[in-house]
């Protein structure tokens, strides 16, 4: 079984675990679903921030395991400040998939996540994998 089922089970088909976006996940990920609406499937990269509950749930290690079944590259690191920075690289439809999987797998457990700034990054033409860094 795919990671992504193992989470999806625990949150339940009518998605009532749910838990309420931040504005700006909201319209980032409109954005992205847009472009992919209108058949643009060429590589993007985003800078992503997200605080809430993200450090010690094992975030970068499920956001590790999501990109790569989603075929993205890029990276995660923990801050000190609580707060968990990453960068990701690939399609926007698979970007803003990744978000939707971390919201799902985080909000069956009652955990909030939250993503409090964003930017669109240069590609990374060398980069080949997504990693967890330290």
């Amino acid at each position: 079984m795919k990671f992504l089922s193992k989470f999806r089970r625990l949150t339940g088909p009518d998605g009532s675990k749910k838990i309420a976006r931040s504005a700006l996940e909201c319209e980032l990920t409109q954005k992205l679903r847009e472009r992919g609406a209108a058949g643009d499937f060429s590589p993007v990269r985003w800078g992503l921030h997200y605080t809430g509950t993200v450090q010690g749930v094992g975030f970068r290690w499920t956001t590790q395991n999501i990109a790569r079944e989603r075929h993205l590259t890029g990276w995660v690191i923990n801050r000190e400040d609580g707060s968990v920075d990453m960068e990701l690289q690939g399609p926007s439809v698979q970007i803003s998939a990744l978000m939707d999987d971390l919201q799902d797998c985080y909000a069956g457990w009652g955990a909030n996540i939250c993503l409090s700034a964003a930017r669109e990054l240069k590609l990374e033409a060398t980069e080949t994998s997504f990693e967890v860094r330290f």
